[in-house]
């Protein structure tokens, strides 16, 4: 009846059985709970060898991946620790990671010895950032961590990311969105091998220090308003994954004169016809399609006609901001 106990375990069975994937699948699915027991009494240790064995079935390893992924922190914790003794190299570590995907615990030993090389390498001129991004050879990923480590200083991944061969920097493009007295206006745009940084000027007029509740007597007027995300698609409709970023916030008075604010502060003074300006940084995925597609999701107090409120605040989706990459 259980012909797979001559492997004295489901486990046994999916790791040393000719049998196809799909018949281990089958086999999987009506003994998934025994699978789950099993898995549970192994020490951390195995489930590492298990994990890190390249000649492994896919369908045990998923489940492994799956249950590393699912454990609770202590287990996972556990599981860091062991794999950081065995000190596998950054080779080995690329290996797995393309074998194993989105296992948390190889993406956090890779993340960790990629982070000890780019401390090195950040501590060097940025000819060599530059030649290190440029390289084909080294993995998406720690280029990511380069530029992730840099994202405090926009100006400067802005730069480097301008030196990497076949990248394309538009300046002042000419694009812009506007929504009652809101205006986002992209200003430059870097289009490297490694992602597409866009730099936005979201700037609202016509600002007053006497809005009452958040709000002007003229609904056409926003009071501070605020990007709450940014919607990037590609030429086929495909979403682009995208972090956005601002340090500050500046209020422009009437003269000219600028006055910096912190993100989540509001000025507290009096004022007129003044400016409220933020400078956005996108960083956002690569794509091989001619153009992306940037929608501003605004977040205004007045009232949109068909547009749902949430609370007295309506996300509404400003005109796209097209820019052409080839």
């Amino acid at each position: 009846m259980f012909w797979w106990l001559r492997y004295s375990s489901i486990l046994k069975y999916l790791e040393r059985s000719k049998d196809s994937e799909e018949k281990k699948q089958k086999v999987l699915d009506k003994y998934e709970i025994v699978l789950d027991s099993e898995i549970s009494k192994l020490p951390s240790e195995k489930w590492l060898d298990y994990l890190f064995n390249e000649d492994i079935c896919i369908i045990l390893r998923n489940k492994f991946i799956d249950r590393i992924n699912s454990s609770l922190s202590k287990r996972k914790s556990e599981l860091l620790l062991l794999a950081s003794k065995r000190n596998y190299t950054l080779g080995e570590l690329e290996n797995y990671y393309k074998i194993c995907g989105n296992c948390v615990v190889i993406e956090e030993l890779l993340r960790n010895k990629t982070l000890k090389e780019i401390e090195e390498l950040l501590k060097r001129k940025d000819n060599d950032i530059i030649n290190a991004l440029d390289n084909k050879d080294i993995p998406f990923l720690y280029k990511r961590l380069i530029i992730d480590s840099y994202k405090s200083d926009h100006n400067m991944v802005c730069r480097i990311l301008s030196s990497v061969k076949d990248s394309k920097v538009i300046e002042n493009p000419g694009i812009k969105s506007e929504f009652r007295n809101i205006t986002q206006t992209v200003e430059k745009v870097v289009a490297s091998p490694v992602q597409t940084i866009v730099r936005i000027n979201h700037s609202a007029t016509q600002q007053s220090s006497n809005a009452f509740a958040g709000r002007y007597s003229n609904p056409n007027i926003e009071y501070l308003p605020l990007t709450r995300e940014y919607k990037v698609y590609d030429a086929n409709g495909k979403e682009l994954s995208c972090f956005s970023t601002s340090n500050k916030n500046t209020l422009i008075y009437a003269d000219g004169t600028r006055e910096d604010y912190d993100y989540h502060d509001i000025p507290n003074k009096k004022y007129s016809n003044a400016i409220w300006e933020t400078i956005e940084y996108l960083l956002i995925e690569n794509t091989d399609t001619d153009y992306i597609k940037i929608v501003p999701v605004e977040t205004v107090r007045n009232p949109v006609d068909g547009v749902e409120d949430h609370g007295g605040e309506t996300y509404y989706e400003m005109d796209s901001l097209v820019i052409n990459l080839k």
